[in-house]
């Protein structure tokens, strides 16, 4: 498709550090089907943006916490960008640059006009702010044409602001998924059992396959079970794979794998809910000890949840 025939598309967030995580690749990715440019506050983050995806970006200041002049004087900037611009789509992220952006987008009566909900701010307020912040929500909804929850708790609150259809990316999801990143290399795991190291000898071949590292002859025997009688697929593959089960497992069943594993075998999403008036720490050790069968890199991973909190 030549440059003149690809649609505009502006995706916006109020600070670049949401395009730069979230839109990671993905850019790039849309610039192949449309003439994308990427609206943020102007901080050095746009020109990594810029550098790395390859698509033009425009600063526009924008405050994370409601200022009314700010605001107001933002919302001016984007609306004479738009009617420069002349986009055929706008997808904001992030709560004020959804406002501010579907507002300007709806003054310039842009086609396609998208907001993604990655969480909400009201929630946490009261009084006057919370009634604000309310109305704002409700404003941005009806500015845009499509609404996009990250997940069915977000849809469901949303339920209560707007009466719009809303979308709702797989399960939940704000950006999709990126194949290419979570691909296993499973070169390393294609061996046979005289060339795995000593240590993973004694379980080689079925060693480490998918996204939850399925491990053991036995979990395979159970994996290919339920892919037989539960999704209809038959792949004797999975459990007679000669010197190869987890290289099959990962290029093949990758997700399927670490989903029955988690969801089914483990039924870890149950025994959470009854973990729940646990601690974030007793729990970590918990599952932990559910998947692993004792405490191994129980110190990092609570070490990550802590950071988790810690950015939260």
């Amino acid at each position: 498709m030549s440059e003149a025939q690809k649609k505009k598309l502006i995706k916006v967030s109020t600070v670049p550090t949401s395009l730069n995580i979230f839109c990671y690749g993905q850019l790039k990715m849309l610039s192949e089907h449309y003439e994308v440019v990427a609206v943020s506050s102007p901080m050095k983050e746009l020109d990594e943006i810029h550098k790395r995806e390859e698509v033009r970006c425009i600063g526009i200041p924008m405050e994370r916490h409601i200022s009314l002049i700010k605001d107001f004087k933002s919302l001016v900037a984007m609306t004479k960008l738009f009617h420069k611009e002349k986009p055929d789509i706008v997808h904001s992220m992030t709560p004020k640059a959804g406002l501010i952006s579907m507002v300007a987008a709806w003054l310039n009566h842009v086609p396609v006009r998208m907001h993604t909900y990655t969480g909400w701010v009201f929630p946490t307020a009261h009084g006057i702010k919370k009634a604000v912040l309310v109305a704002m929500d409700k404003l941005l909804c009806h500015c845009a044409t499509y609404i996009n929850p990250e997940g069915f708790g977000v849809k469901n609150d949303l339920s209560a602001i707007t009466s719009k259809p809303m979308h709702i990316i797989g399960h939940g999801n704000v950006r999709g998924i990126d194949l290419d990143y979570w691909k296993r290399d499973v070169s390393v795991s294609g061996k046979t059992k005289s060339e795995y190291d000593k240590k993973y000898q004694r379980y080689a071949p079925y060693c480490g396959g998918g996204f939850m590292q399925l491990t053991w002859k036995d979990n395979y025997t159970a994996f290919y079970n339920y892919m037989k009688d539960t999704l209809k697929v038959t792949d004797e593959e999975i459990k007679s794979p000669a010197e190869y089960a987890t290289q099959h497992v990962a290029k093949n069943y990758t997700f399927e794998s670490a989903g029955w594993y988690w969801d089914v075998f483990k039924d870890i999403n149950t025994k959470i809910s009854q973990w729940a008036s646990l601690s974030a720490d007793a729990t970590v050790t918990k599952v932990t000890q559910e998947i692993n069968g004792g405490n191994k890199w129980l110190a990092s991973k609570k070490g990550c949840i802590c950071k988790i909190k810690d950015d939260i």
